[in-house]
Order: C-alpha cells, then structure tokens, then sequence
C-alpha cells in the first residue's frame, strides 16, 4: 500500500549506524522511527537556536513594552507585555486566522493560567541557548517567545513561523 508520507535516504558511516541501532534497540523502536524521532530533535533544536538568537537581541536592545490589550486592541486587563517590535513588526506578518489563534494561546497561557506560570515559571518550554531564560510558547506553526520579568509580567519577544528559523 503507497504512503502519502515524504520519503527520504540516508547514507550513514558504520559507527553512526551502530549507534542509531543501539539508540532504536533501548527505545524498542525501528530504526526509522528512531532516526525521525532524533530528525525531529535536531530540527526542534535548530528552532530554538534561531528563536533564542533573536530573543537575546531583542532583549538587548532598549525598547518601549506595550500592555497585551494595547497589543491586541483587546478590553481585558492582564499583566502582558509585548517588546515594541513584536507590534511593529510581528503581529502584522501573522495571518488572520493564526492571528486569533496565538492571541487565544496566549491569554489561556497567561491570563487564565497566570498564578500557575509564575509560580511555576516551567510551563512553558525553555529554549536552550539563551542568556535571558526565554521560553517557547506553541500555538500550531507558530511560536511565541517570552520571558517572566522580576514584576511578574510576562514579556513577549518574539512571535513567528517556526518554518522562519530555517531561513
């Protein structure tokens, strides 16, 4: 039976060979399971890199923050801060649809749940490479980096397409 799934090969030297097999035996898994779960790994990898780069320039430089409902031109108070180039310059890139979509993930992330992410900073997923403790927020494609501040705000830094890390 034909698959709709994209097909790739790979050709891989003896030791990384062994240690796949010995990754997928550990797992109880395929050998291509195993090397697509450690492909997509490495591209999640690749997307926090891209993310966190770009979350610790953004947090260098001297910005103005803009409230949440300033942001979304919403009527709720809340205690989220956007940096002013994610306003600028993010919001307006974002489709309609995806648009109401983070603006949702977002206030569920901070409004509704806002006692438990900043007693437990951890919900949301760190990124790996960044000196100022970013983290990532998902909201289907898209993603959302912030920070916690010392005044219990959350600060966002970015937004974009995950698809944008790999330009």
């Amino acid at each position: 039976m034909p698959t709709t799934k994209k097909r790739i090969n790979i050709v891989v030297d003896d030791d990384t060979y062994a240690i796949l097999k010995r990754v997928a035996s550990m797992r109880s898994d395929s050998l291509a399971g195993t090397s697509l779960h450690l492909i997509a790994k490495g591209l999640e990898y690749r997307e926090d890199l891209h993310f966190s780069r770009i979350a610790d320039s953004r947090l260098s430089e001297k910005q103005k923050t803009i409230l949440h409902e300033e942001a979304w031109q919403t009527v709720f108070k809340c205690r989220i801060k956007y940096l002013e180039n994610v306003v600028n310059e993010d919001i307006p890139k974002i489709p309609k649809d995806a648009r109401d979509q983070i603006r949702i993930n977002i206030e569920d992330e901070f409004e509704r749940r806002l006692p438990a992410v900043f007693r437990f900073p951890e919900n949301g997923k760190p990124l790996l490479h960044t000196t100022r403790k970013a983290r990532e927020l998902r909201a289907k494609d898209w993603r959302i980096i912030y920070t916690i501040e010392p005044s219990d705000r959350a600060l966002i830094v970015k937004i974009g397409h995950r698809k944008d890390a790999y330009e």
